[in-house]
Parts: structure tokens; C-alpha cells; sequence
């Protein structure tokens, strides 16, 4: 599939210039004589008919199956770590029922977050938001970053650029 987009994007590109089509209505009315031609050489039938894709069942949600999931277990007071952000499981049963419990964090794209145990979702409150620490960074882009600072020219108030 790759393949074909890169080829596609290369070509039609090739074919407008050549063709001296430079206004988007004008490459919208080559692009079916385009997509016939390159369909009638590039084509190959599918080697079965049958059709692979099976519904969506009701038990599924594709909300959550869409998302950024990752295991952890549930602390002694219910909580767990994901992204530098320390959730606490409310529940309404006695705190030792769900202790050490493997649980699922499901991050849409959006960034909002699911906790899942046992494919349910668990009510949660933020606990606390740990701070960002500093970026390690090489000597290499530290002798950059400290190179471009120093390369900048020196402001004195009230003296001219020309006297330095």
C-alpha cells in the first residue's frame, strides 16, 4: 500500500506538470482519466472474493479498543502511576478487594483516560501531578545550546553598537 501511494503521489505530480495543469479544478478533471489509466495497468484482482471483515460485536466498544492501553497494578491505597500523573480508584467495595490488581489504562487520542479491571471501568479521581524534571541532554547539544547564547551580541543601555 506504501508502494502504491508513493508511486501515486510521484506520478500524478509528473502527469499535471507535463500536462501544464497548475489549478485544482483542472487537476480535479484529469484526476479520473489518471485513475482509470493507472487502474487499468496497476490492477491485479484479489486472488478470493470472500470477504475477511466480521461485524462489530455489541460487547465491543471501539472507543476503548481505539486507544493507548497499558497494564499496571493497583497499590496498596488503590492508586497507580500513568504519564508523570498518579490516579486513586474510588470504590465502593472494601479497599483489600481490588489491592495488587491488574488493571488496564486506556488513553484516547484525545488524552482522555479509561481504567479498566476486568473490561469494567473504575471511577478515579487525580491523586497528584508530579512535576517534570529536566531533560537530560548530551554534552554535545549542551555545547550548542551554550554556543548560540554566547553568539549573541552585547546590549549595554545607553551605549552605542558602533563603540563596542
Amino acid at each position: 500500500m506504501e508502494r502504491a501511494n508513493q508511486t501515486l503521489q510521484d506520478r500524478l505530480v509528473k502527469e499535471l506538470r507535463l500536462r501544464n495543469l497548475s489549478t485544482i479544478e483542472a487537476g480535479n478533471q484529469y484526476l479520473s482519466e489518471f485513475r482509470e489509466d493507472f487502474n487499468r495497468r496497476f490492477a491485479v484482482p484479489p486472488r478470493s472474493t470472500h470477504d475477511a471483515h466480521r461485524p462489530l460485536l455489541k460487547t465491543e466498544n471501539l472507543d476503548l479498543i481505539l486507544t493507548r492501553q497499558d497494564t499496571r497494578l493497583l497499590s496498596k491505597n488503590l492508586t497507580i502511576q500513568f504519564n508523570k500523573i498518579i490516579y486513586q480508584i474510588q470504590s465502593d467495595r472494601p479497599g483489600y478487594a481490588l489491592r495488587n490488581a491488574q488493571v488496564t489504562v486506556c488513553e484516547n487520542a484525545q488524552g482522555v483516560v479509561t481504567i479498566l479491571y476486568k473490561n469494567k471501568s473504575l471511577p478515579y479521581t487525580i491523586f497528584k501531578k508530579l512535576p517534570h524534571q529536566a531533560e537530560t541532554v548530551d554534552s554535545k547539544t549542551s555545547t550548542m545550546s551554550f554556543t548560540c547564547r554566547s553568539l549573541r551580541p552585547l546590549i549595554i543601555p545607553g551605549v552605542p553598537m558602533a563603540s563596542l
